[in-house]
């Protein structure tokens, strides 16, 4: 699961959904950042769940141990996700992966849980 678990943390690093574009913003806190990282992996975590039905208990499991989320209850347990920056980052990530296409996805999603293609 470690291997796995770097996989699923290098794609939400590589996707990662950055600043707002516009004026310049002061630099966030490491707290922020955790949240906005977690914001990220909750988004690819959801996204993957629903384009990849095959291992979707793989990526709900994770979802529940690295997340928080209840057992079949999509309320989050963490702190962090009431916070504007796991929101924005959640929001901005899920964006992002509606616009790939779903084989792609599939792909990439079955790859970071090591699943065969």
């Amino acid at each position: 699961m470690k291997t796995q678990l770097r996989v699923l943390l290098a794609v939400v690093i590589g996707l990662g959904s950055g600043g707002l574009a516009g004026a310049a913003q002061p630099e966030p806190t490491a707290a922020a950042k955790q949240d906005e990282m977690m914001g990220d992996l909750d988004a690819v975590l959801g996204f993957c769940a629903k384009v990849d039905a095959k291992n979707q208990a793989t990526y709900l499991r994770y979802r529940s141990e690295l997340i928080g989320v209840g057992k079949g209850d999509d309320a989050l347990m963490i702190p962090a996700s009431k916070t504007p920056q796991y929101q924005q980052a959640r929001h901005a990530m899920g964006e992002k992966l509606e616009t790939l296409p779903v084989s792609d996805a599939r792909a990439q999603c079955g790859r970071m849980v090591g699943a065969a293609p």
